[in-house]
C-alpha cells in the first residue's frame, strides 16, 4: 500500500494565526493582502514578543476549520492507502512553550479526524526527512526531499510560484482537495 504523507495546516486545516493576529493587533486583514507565509510580518517588532505570548496562550485550534472537502478526501484516502499526517508545532521564538501547541494539533485531529490512528500522526519540523511515496504540503521547501511525488496544496503564501518553477522542482499543483483526490488516484 503507497504511504502518503499530508501536512495539517493550511492543507487540511485553515490555521487561526491570522485571526488572533488580528484580535491582538485590533486590525482586520486577510490572507489576501500577504504574498509570504510570515503575516506576522506585519506586526512591530516592539509588539511581537507580546503577540507570541498572547497567541501561544489560546488553544489555537479552537476555532480552525477544515478546509473543504478535506474531511471526505482523507477519509476515502484513508481505504486505498496508507495515510500519515506530518505537521511541525514547534514556535519560532517559543520553542519551550511549544510543547502546548502539540497537544492542541493533536485533539484537534484526534476529534475532527477520528479515522486517523493516533500512530499515523507526526510531529516534526524536519519534513524532508520522512520519506513516503506522495508528499503533500502547502509549503514548496517542505517538499525538497526524498519522496518520489510532490504535490503542493495552494495556499494565501504560495499561489505566485509558477509552473515553470514547480516543473523544474518536479511537484505538482493541487488547488483543492477534489483536484488532490483525482491527482492522487490517477498517480
Amino acid at each position: 500500500m503507497k504511504k502518503i504523507l499530508i501536512d495539517v495546516d493550511e492543507v487540511i486545516c485553515n490555521t487561526t494565526f491570522l485571526y488572533y493576529m488580528n484580535e491582538f493587533l485590533g486590525t482586520d486583514y486577510k490572507l489576501d493582502d500577504f504574498k509570504t507565509y510570515y503575516i506576522d510580518d506585519v506586526i512591530p517588532d516592539e509588539k511581537k514578543e507580546d503577540f507570541y505570548n498572547f497567541y501561544i496562550s489560546h488553544d489555537i485550534y479552537e476555532k480552525a476549520e477544515l478546509i473543504d472537502g478535506s474531511l471526505e478526501g482523507l477519509e476515502k484516502l484513508t481505504h486505498d492507502y496508507d495515510v500519515y499526517l506530518y505537521s511541525s508545532c514547534i514556535m519560532f521564538n517559543k520553542e519551550k512553550e511549544s510543547g502546548k501547541l502539540f497537544m492542541d494539533k493533536y485533539n484537534f485531529i484526534m476529534n475532527k479526524l477520528p479515522f486517523i490512528k493516533p500512530e499515523n500522526v507526526i510531529f516534526t519540523n524536519t519534513k524532508n526527512m520522512i520519506v513516503g511515496d506522495i508528499q503533500i504540503d502547502d509549503r514548496l521547501k517542505n517538499l525538497m526531499g526524498p519522496t518520489d511525488t510532490k504535490i503542493l496544496f495552494t495556499a494565501y503564501h504560495n499561489k505566485d510560484i509558477t509552473e515553470e518553477e514547480l516543473k523544474e522542482k518536479n511537484v505538482i499543483r493541487a488547488n483543492n482537495w477534489k483536484e488532490l483526490v483525482d491527482i492522487i488516484y490517477s498517480i
